[in-house]
């Protein structure tokens, strides 16, 4: 399982290096009574993210899709478990650092198995791709037989005037 091993060693780092910092939110967390220090929260909160090249306005909406409150942070986070901190860090990856993956070679004959299995293993992160039917449709759109859109899909195969009958069987 190379694809939840790569997301394993990432999610730790990243939680890691949160992790080292966590006690500086924390401290600016039980400080937080004013407006100003609760931005200033904020601010170092989402700025534990940022080193990743990723924006403050990123980093608040994860935040608040993993299903914490921006209005209340100051309370929650001297409440935060590992765990919560933890999932901000998976929601974040899942934002920040999606992971797809290739499914090549769909075009041979024992290809729909392993398709089915790595899709129940992975959902909706893999994408079934064949480098020979592209080529075979770069050429032939070479040729003039066709046009099409590269990555577009079946639907954006357009088959020319004069292609060859067996083009369009």
């Amino acid at each position: 399982d190379e694809v939840g091993w790569v997301r394993r060693e990432i999610h730790l780092w990243i939680f890691c290096n949160v992790r080292a910092k966590w006690d500086s939110v924390r401290r600016k967390a039980r400080m937080a009574t004013t407006h100003v220090a609760r931005e200033a929260l904020a601010d170092r909160l989402f700025g534990l993210f940022t080193g990743y090249r990723s924006s403050r306005q990123l980093v608040t909406q994860v935040y608040e899709s993993a299903g914490f409150s921006l209005p209340g942070m100051a309370e929650a986070l001297t409440a935060w478990k590992e765990y919560d901190l933890h999932l901000l860090v998976a929601c974040f990856l899942r934002a920040r650092f999606p992971i797809v993956v290739a499914l090549n070679k769909v075009d041979t004959p024992e290809a729909r198995r392993h398709v089915e299995r790595a899709r129940a293993a992975l959902g909706g992160s893999c994408m079934p791709v064949s480098a020979r039917s592209e080529w075979w449709l770069w050429d032939n759109q070479r040729k003039g037989h066709l046009t099409y859109v590269e990555g577009g899909g079946a639907d954006s195969v357009q088959l020319a005037a004069g292609a060859p009958a067996v083009l369009s069987e």
